[in-house]
């Protein structure tokens, strides 16, 4: 979204690669902009104000609940605790940095090393899924505060599972104190806008598929970026695959109850 301008929830009759939250047989619910407004009623969508997406927000975007869920900082400073309370199995490393230099971490879990048994789960590529940062803390927690029995003991002794709970964590920042519905992370586009979608930054067939879930213009939610692996935050997953060359990867979002998969 343009930085500044105006919100509002609208219906339209095709997603086109925008901030879509629902989909019915006639129409879409979404979150635009008044540039993207006009941009669509120029191609001849009908367009219908819901809500004004700040009066919206205050229904549950509170101060109270923002306190229920990780910072950046306290992230680290949970993760940390886990490692030092579980230093045989337990090790926490920083994976890369993010373009505003804040430390992406990963925790590995497993007493052995140089396994091929690994698999590595991932949260937070969109900033304002906050739920995704949770469920892999809570996963990681749970896993070293049941080690000491099966079947998590065996799970630990034979491979080991990597979780990195916040893989944009400018954006998730930035969403805490500025905007709770950011998206995307926090780079400054040429055109002025901000933000990339770290999870249409990957290389593989990245820009060329002809779908309405990703888009070339940057001030767009799901603007793929300006080349594949533009963005520090997507390079450092790439980077850690590439090394640990895992055997299967799961990423964590929240809202739609899917489940995606490679063919």
């Amino acid at each position: 979204a343009v930085a500044g301008g105006p919100r509002h929830i609208i219906h339209l009759t095709a997603p086109l690669g925008l901030d879509v939250w629902e989909v019915k047989p006639d129409h879409v619910v979404l979150q635009a902009t008044e540039a993207q407004i006009e941009r669509l009623e120029q191609m001849g969508y009908a367009v219908e104000q819901l809500h004004m997406t700040s009066k919206y927000l205050s229904t549950f975007a509170t101060a109270e609940a923002t306190a229920g869920y990780h910072s950046a900082g306290q992230l680290e400073q949970d993760l940390r605790g886990l490692a030092e309370r579980h230093p045989d199995i337990a090790e926490l490393r920083e994976i890369g940095r993010s373009l505003q230099n804040r430390p992406i971490w990963a925790l590995r879990l497993g007493d052995r090393h140089g396994t091929d048994r690994k698999v590595l789960l991932l949260g937070c590529h969109h900033a304002r899924e906050w739920i995704s940062v949770e469920v892999q803390y809570l996963l990681a927690k749970h896993l070293l505060d049941a080690s000491g029995a099966d079947p998590v003991r065996q799970w630990l002794q034979r491979g080991e599972i990597w979780v990195a709970p916040m893989v944009n964590p400018d954006g998730h920042e930035f969403s805490r104190t500025e905007n709770r519905l950011w998206r995307k992370n926090r780079r400054q586009n040429a055109n002025g806008s901000f933000g990339v979608d770290p999870n249409r930054n990957y290389g593989y067939m990245w820009g060329i598929l002809n779908v309405n879930t990703s888009s070339h213009v940057p001030q767009d939610e799901t603007y793929v970026g300006p080349r594949a692996f533009s963005e520090p935050e997507v390079r450092a997953v790439r980077n850690l695959v590439a090394v640990e060359l895992f055997s299967g990867v799961l990423t964590y979002h929240s809202y739609s109850q899917l489940i995606l998969y490679p063919w």
